[in-house]
């Protein structure tokens, strides 16, 4: 009997061949923060690297609901929660604007993906909140007029890892997350 199996091809552009890199925040005076900048496919080659950093959220003037704010038109809870949401949108709008509009090596600022999460509602049990950012940026890779392609390396070409650094460098650099709002950032829970 002639068993035929074509699934046993692979095809070497599904592979996984990432790389992730993780950068301290030490690095930008931040030590609060730690960053992960990583391609999910062909590290020689991408056409999408993504940065992520997460940290620990605390409200410096936490106020906690009386008697008198069931009728009250002001809600604490949802405030805060507005005022962080707002504040880390404005990293990816404000913040990287300017330096991504115009990059060589991230030529797509209105493709790029933004992406952030915390709890509901960061004004509970005097704890505090886990928030995670990611930010995926298309690189000049992707450009099919491009002729040089770039690796995602710490080593030999590392012109596309030190654009991201400097992604990383205006985050960390945020009057957020340098404590510089109405929250705190800190590196673990407690």
């Amino acid at each position: 009997m002639n068993i035929s199996n074509d699934l046993t091809l692979e095809d070497k552009k599904t592979k996984r061949t990432g790389k992730e890199i993780v950068i301290s925040g030490n690095n930008f005076n931040n030590s609060d923060l730690k960053f992960k900048v990583g391609a999910v496919f062909d590290k020689q080659n991408p056409e999408t690297i993504y940065i992520e950093t997460g940290f620990w959220i605390d409200i410096k003037e936490r106020q906690f609901p009386t008697e008198d704010d069931k009728y009250s038109f002001f809600d604490y809870n949802k405030e805060i929660s507005k005022k962080l949401s707002t504040y880390i949108r404005n990293l990816y709008r404000i913040d990287l604007k300017d330096f991504l509009k115009n990059n060589e090596m991230f030529p797509r600022y209105l493709e790029n993906i933004f992406v952030y999460d915390y709890p509901d509602n960061i004004n509970y049990n005097k704890k505090r909140s886990f928030v995670s950012i990611e930010l995926s940026l298309h690189t000049i890779n992707s450009d099919e007029k491009n002729q040089n392609k770039y690796p995602l390396s710490d080593k030999k070409e590392t012109k596309l890892l030190d654009e991201a650094i400097k992604v990383c460098k205006i985050i960390s650099d945020s009057d957020l997350l340098k404590g510089k709002k109405e929250f705190t950032i800190h590196r673990k829970k407690k």
